[in-house]
């Protein structure tokens, strides 16, 4: 079976969150059949093994079942692709887009409105009204800030990975 880079990674979180937990799969297993999602000792050694996938209701229960959030099973800890063959991202970009802050590519304002709707909410509150002229004017501000904010982010990234040196 082929998975995907961020299936190989989920599998991958899944041993190590087991492991840092010290259970073992029937452990697990008797957990994710108490949550009423069973997946049986060899089905979690073949998740593990990247022979079987994690579908998305397998990722709700193993996240309650290991206590952790969804996207600490599902997001890597390194750089990776999201797709396979695709751009490599760091693991704090990846993370940034999984909780909606940021997206990989595109437009941030219509990201962050679709994506992070509180976020998108208190962006909205700040306006004054709600004739055309003003929302054009919000926008705008909104998108020169948000584009302001991500290039600060991409070079702190950069700046922890030390790809960014005190003369940059």
């Amino acid at each position: 079976m082929n998975i995907g880079p961020i299936g190989a990674h989920a599998a991958a979180n899944v041993r190590t969150l087991r492991e840092k937990r010290r259970l073992k799969y029937a452990d697990l297993s008797r957990k994710l059949d108490e949550l009423g999602r069973p997946i049986p000792p060899l089905g979690l050694r073949r998740i593990e093994a990247g022979e079987r996938r994690i579908d998305v209701d397998d990722l709700a229960a193993l996240a309650l079942a290991l206590e952790v959030s969804p996207l600490t099973v599902l997001l890597p800890t390194e750089a990776s692709p999201v797709i396979a063959g695709g751009e490599v991202y760091s693991h704090e970009r990846l993370r940034e887009r999984g909780i909606g802050k940021w997206p990989l590519s595109g437009d941030a304002v219509t990201f962050i409105r679709d994506s992070h709707p509180e976020r998108w909410e208190q962006m909205m509150n700040r306006r004054d009204s709600g004739d055309a002229m003003t929302v054009k004017l919000t926008a705008a501000e909104m998108r020169h800030e948000l584009e302001g904010e991500l290039q600060g982010s991409v070079l702190k990234s950069a700046a922890d990975a030390g790809d960014v040196g005190e003369d940059d």
